[in-house]
Parts: structure tokens; sequence; C-alpha cells
């Protein structure tokens, strides 16, 4: 009669807390805010973000708004350059087309 292995143990993952990230302009600086249910593991990974600073008023942590950190929180880079051009409402193109 054929044995069969039993599956090999597997370790219980445990779920990632919960966290959402905003785009906002804070003390005048354009930043990513991150949110979340206070933590510690979580807390001590985005402590030690490069620049990651902690703002009272909005009791979140937040890093500076530049492409490594949109990447790494999933928001799209800025528009810039002739990509900006596609976006005006058409609406409008008559009047950019004059100031061109």
């Amino acid at each position: 009669m054929p044995t069969t292995n039993p599956a090999p143990p597997t370790a219980t993952a445990q779920p990632l807390p919960a966290f959402s990230c905003e785009l906002a302009n804070h003390a005048g600086n354009d930043v990513i805010f991150i949110h979340f249910v206070y933590d510690k593991q979580l807390n001590e990974q985005v402590r030690e973000l490069p620049g990651a600073k902690w703002s009272r008023s909005q009791k979140a942590w937040y890093v500076a708004d530049n492409p490594h950190y949109r990447r790494k929180f999933g928001f799209a880079p800025p528009l810039a350059g002739k990509e900006v051009i596609a976006h005006i409402s058409s609406v409008n193109q008559p009047a950019f087309q004059k100031l061109i």
C-alpha cells in the first residue's frame, strides 16, 4: 500500500497591517502621508524610511513627495513636459493654442 507524505508544516502568515497613503501639502511642502492604526512593527518600518517624519498636527508619518516614494506607495508620477498637453480639456484647447 503506497504511503503519502503529510503536507509540510506551513508557517501561519500574519496579515499585514492595513495602511493608506495620501498626497498632501504640509507646512508648505508636497508630502505623502502614511496613515495606519498603531502597529509596533509597521511603525518601526516607517520610521526607518529615509526622511520620514511624524506630524503631530496630522497624527501621521509623512515622507517627501518625490518619484521614489511615489513608486514605493503606488502613486503615478506627476505629469510633466509634453504629457501635460494631452491632459488639457478640449474646452481649454483653443485658449492653450492662443497661448502658444
